[in-house]
This record gives structure tokens, C-alpha cells and sequence, in this order.
């Protein structure tokens, strides 16, 4: 999930709790241009890529939240809870 994000320019940092969450903090819209124009369509849209991604992914993983900011701030959110935020946390000093 972080490469793919990474990938896609978001600039990722990974948060990783011991109760199986995981939370992505976005330090990078790749879109703002249009979310300033479509905010509603173009996150929702993410939102859609995110879910399809945990899908292909880990399918045992869920989005438990997206949380939209300003794409100015870039400091939006993706929340997860399952498998991969379990094996992550066990892979992290």
C-alpha cells in the first residue's frame, strides 16, 4: 500500500498502532489543481482507488476511515485496520 501511494505522489507517512490500525497521513496532493475545482468527485474517486487497492492488496484489511482535507495542506488521511496494519506493526523497531 505505501509504494503504491508512494507511486502515485502522494508522499505517504505511515503511522502504525499496536491494535491493528495503520493510518496513512497524505503529505502531497497530486491532484489539487482539480479537488479545487471537483473536491466531491475527485475524493471520492481516491476513496474508490484506496478501497480497490486494499482489495487487490489484502483483502482482509478495510478502510475503516478517509478523512479529506485541504489539498493545499495535504494532510489527508487513510485509516486501516486488519492484516497488513497487523504485519506492519510487527515489522516496525
Amino acid at each position: 500500500m505505501h509504494a503504491a501511494l508512494t507511486a502515485l505522489g502522494f508522499q505517504p507517512e505511515r503511522e502504525v498502532g499496536e491494535d491493528g490500525r495503520m493510518t496513512y497521513c497524505l503529505r502531497n496532493c497530486p491532484y489539487r489543481d482539480v479537488v479545487r475545482e471537483r473536491q466531491a468527485i475527485v475524493c471520492t474517486m481516491h476513496r474508490g482507488i484506496t478501497r480497490g487497492l486494499l482489495d487487490a492488496l489484502d483483502p482482509e484489511t478495510k478502510l475503516t476511515n478517509f478523512v479529506i482535507e485541504d489539498p493545499d495542506a495535504a494532510a489527508c488521511r487513510i485509516e486501516l485496520r486488519g492484516d497488513m496494519a497487523r504485519e506492519a506493526s510487527a515489522n516496525t523497531p
